[in-house]
């Protein structure tokens, strides 16, 4: 109905519990940030402005139960690089990482910010409240962008606990194998997760030569601390794994996984759905299409709704 005007967040949250939708929105200029709440029956019942230090890119959030949870990270709009046409974001070694947390009903004077060590996060896996403490499992870079457009270290799994009570954050690497696009089932997001999926890469691979790389759909069991990996072998490189429960679901991992999967020595992609509980290396289904462009990733919709 027009009430939503600006910029909209390509990794909004639907809350398993109150079906409500929770965004925000960045710009390069002010105001920065605006949290956005819509209901269930899809009213923009809330748009608030939240304070941060600069123009910094904020490419996803997370949710909780209660809570929203903000990442002010240190890559900062730069518009003398936009108006000499290069690429207008870049590191800033100035600028303080922090993470915001408010009420998923409240206003810019409730955030609390809590200090973290410098890093980027394009995707969290997910969030969710535990007592006091505030656990967030997310792909960490340890910075982006610092020396030139394609300054990307490798991205790995890791975990922040804050804690509301101390203010501190207790910041742990969870693996050492380099990893993207995390997610987990649609049922848990904002609420205790066991199982996350994410985006295997090798680490040997030459960025010029998409056949020297060996991409992997990696399971994580948070509970018991255990990995499983499907290898897709040379020159093979996937994509984001999208769960989708299977039709009477008996437990979290229960359902499937979905995802493209690039092979260079083809220059084309598959679309293949693989079993999430078992992580058997055979595919469920798998079409062949023309190649997908590298990271193109979003989200699984059951027909009953697109309908």
């Amino acid at each position: 109905g027009g009430a939503l005007n600006g910029s909209f967040t390509a990794h909004p949250k639907i809350c398993p519990v109150t079906g409500e939708l929770l965004a925000f929105g960045y710009s390069a200029f002010e105001p920065y940030l605006r949290y956005l709440r819509v209901s269930a029956d899809g009213e923009l019942v809330q748009t608030e402005n939240i304070t941060v230090g600069g123009p910094t890119m904020m490419h996803d959030f997370n949710i909780t139960r209660n809570h929203v949870i903000f990442m002010d990270l240190p890559a900062v709009f730069n518009l003398e690089l936009a108006m000499s046409g290069d690429m207008p974001i870049r590191w800033d070694d100035n600028y303080p990482s922090r993470l915001g947390v408010m009420p998923r009903n409240g206003t810019d004077e409730q955030v609390r910010w809590f200090d973290i060590n410098p890093c980027y996060v394009f995707h969290p896996m997910n969030s969710y409240e535990e007592g006091d403490a505030i656990v967030l499992d997310v792909a960490r870079f340890d910075h982006i962008w610092r020396d030139s457009s394609m300054d990307f270290p490798p991205p790995v799994l890791w975990r922040w606990t804050i804690d509301t009570k101390s203010g501190k954050v207790k910041e742990e690497q969870i693996d050492d194998r380099s990893a993207e696009f995390p997610r987990v089932a649609d049922s848990v997001v904002g609420l205790k997760h066991r199982f996350g999926y994410m985006m295997g890469m090798s680490l040997d691979a030459d960025p010029s030569d998409p056949a020297s790389s060996s991409g992997a759909i990696l399971k994580y069991d948070r509970e018991t601390g255990k990995r499983t990996d499907i290898e897709l072998g040379r020159g093979r490189t996937g994509g984001e794994p999208v769960f989708a429960p299977a039709a009477d679901p008996k437990s979290e991992d229960d359902g499937y996984l979905m995802t493209y999967v690039y092979d260079a020595a083809s220059d084309s992609s598959q679309f293949v759905i693989m079993d999430a509980a078992s992580m058997d290396n055979t595919p469920v289904a798998a079409i062949d299409l023309p190649r997908i462009p590298n990271g193109f990733h979003g989200s699984w919709i059951p027909a009953s709704v697109a309908d």
